[in-house]
């Protein structure tokens, strides 16, 4: 058992549901070395109290994203870390959203290592009917998502070989939602 995501073709095994945890455990302390790196002192204090003991403090992460989160393009982490592990979805924007914080945080990501527990993309021959017409809450125009063109190659090519930019990609592309499974 573990977390599974599935948006039209694509299919990504996150990994088992303690997996999971490690995985928002090591996309907030990536965060956190890009709020330093950035000089982001505010919202650094605020997120430095989502972590306790070098794991992810549910008591201190709020219902939504906070105005700081939202005003440095960092909503993402909030919808990546604040969802069920088995029943759930992300909606286009929250793809989009959570697609944009993993450029912004790749570079300061541990390497993956590759493992049972954490599978590379897979396409599968499941087709989902999800499509999703729900607004947009983003001010963002609607177009493709391609990685920013002002990252260098190693970034663009980091972000792009990260197991989940495929069907993150997929779902803002497609407007359809990524159900967990």
């Amino acid at each position: 058992m573990g977390l599974d995501l599935y948006c039209i073709e694509e299919h990504v095994r996150v990994g088992s549901y303690s997996y999971v945890h490690v995985e928002r455990t090591n996309w907030i302390k990536a965060t956190l070395k890009y709020l330093e790196a950035n000089h982001l002192h505010q919202l650094l204090d605020e997120l430095s109290t989502w972590l306790l003991n070098d794991h992810v403090n549910y008591n201190s992460v709020s219902a939504k994203p906070s105005k700081l989160m939202s005003q440095c393009k960092l909503q993402g982490l909030h919808y990546f870390v604040v969802h069920s592990d088995c029943d759930g979805s992300w909606k286009p924007h929250q793809s989009k959203q959570i697609l944009k914080t993993l450029e912004k945080i790749i570079d300061y990501m541990e390497e993956e290592e590759d493992s049972d527990d954490s599978d590379e993309l897979e396409d599968s021959d499941n087709q989902t009917e999800n499509s999703d017409d729900s607004s947009n809450d983003d001010e963002d125009e609607d177009e493709p998502v391609q990685p920013e063109q002002a990252q260098p190659a190693n970034t663009v090519s980091k972000l792009q070989k990260h197991h989940m930019y495929k069907i993150l990609s997929e779902s803002v592309n497609t407007n359809t939602s990524i159900k967990f499974g």
